[in-house]
C-alpha cells in the first residue's frame, strides 16, 4: 500500500490539516503487498475460516 503514489500524495497532502505525524518511506523500501495478503488467505484456508457471500470490498474508503 506504501507504494500506491496516489495514497501517499493524497496522506501528505493531509498531513497539516488532521494533524497527524507521518512516516512514508522511500519508494524502493516498498513492496505490492500481494505476498502478504496471500500468507493470510493462506492461513485462514487452512484454517477453514472463509467469509460468506454477503462480504463485499471497499477499495474506496474515504479518509477522515
Amino acid at each position: 500500500v506504501s507504494a500506491n503514489s496516489g495514497l501517499r500524495q493524497e496522506v501528505l497532502k493531509r498531513t497539516t490539516s488532521l494533524g497527524w505525524e507521518v512516516f512514508i518511506p522511500d519508494f524502493e523500501y516498498c513492496t505490492d503487498n500481494a505476498a502478504m495478503v496471500a500468507m493470510a488467505a493462506h492461513y485462514k484456508f487452512m484454517k477453514k475460516e472463509f467469509s460468506d457471500l454477503s462480504v463485499a470490498p471497499l477499495a474506496n474508503l474515504a479518509m477522515q
